[in-house]
């Protein structure tokens, strides 16, 4: 087959893969109506997914939320079919829709990502409280520890260990509400020393100071720095290096 052929064909699979998720979530919501499970001796659906099938403990609660779901509100079957609905958005769909604002939400999760509806979940129903603290955990490696901002930008980053050529971590951003989301990273213990002088020394212009505006404002001395530095070069040394490059890009 020719390229043109090949893509003709994967699209094919991607519908019948999406078809096929659909028709799994549909069958067991008619198991689940019936409760079939008690029969085969298990107490709930949950038990039935984890033990009988030997799914996960946590692909279990996916495929309990998202057959659940198609029960109580039968108008998301069509866009999971036709892939406006990402199956792996459901959980977040399923913690604001309810029967009066069903119409309305629906369409907000159409074509996002499981992050995208994420952030779309928490600007729905935000958390109803926000803390604003730090915890620091230990992690496996004795150099370095998880750092927790609570109520702060967002995005997850999980340790790569050190690795040579290790790909960048993943970020995986917990939105609370529009404004406020949960960051995880992973530091060094020289990286908390460093925090801990940082908000010492601005505790004295600004009192009280929490671990997000002591990062924001070293966060912004150092994008004014590269302002700076860019501002540095003359004019006249842009234009000679453009001339040279011809207006193109150097790779390092």
């Amino acid at each position: 087959m020719n390229a043109r052929e090949w893509s003709l064909r994967i699209a094919d699979l991607l519908r019948r893969e999406r078809a096929s998720a659909v028709d799994v979530l549909l069958a067991l919501a008619e198991f689940d109506r019936l409760a079939l499970f008690r029969q085969l001796g298990h107490a709930s659906l949950f038990d039935f997914l984890h033990k009988e099938l030997g799914l996960s403990r946590g692909m279990a609660h996916y495929r309990l939320v998202a057959t659940r779901l198609v029960e109580q509100f039968p108008e998301v079957v069509e866009p999971l079919r036709d892939g406006r609905l990402c199956i792996s958005s459901v959980i977040e769909l399923a913690k604001v829709i309810t029967e009066v604002n069903r119409a309305d939400v629906l369409p907000k999760f159409f074509d996002k990502s499981r992050q995208e509806a994420k952030q779309v979940a928490a600007e729905i129903r935000p958390a109803e409280v926000v803390p604003v603290r730090t915890v620091v955990t230990s992690g496996r490696a004795s150099s370095t520890v998880e750092l927790e901002l609570i109520g702060v930008s967002p995005g997850t980053a999980r340790a790569q260990g050190g690795r040579p050529g290790a790909p960048a971590p993943r970020t995986v951003v917990e939105p609370l509400t529009r404004q406020e989301s949960r960051m995880h990273v992973t530091v060094s213990p020289a990286f908390l020393s460093l925090l801990k002088k940082a908000r010492a020394g601005q505790s004295h212009v600004q009192p009280g100071a929490t671990d997000e505006q002591v990062l924001t404002a070293a966060l912004e001395l150092l994008i004014e720095k590269q302002e700076k530095r860019k501002a540095s070069v003359p004019a006249k040394v842009k234009r000679e290096v453009r001339a040279r490059d011809q207006g193109k890009c150097q790779a390092a």
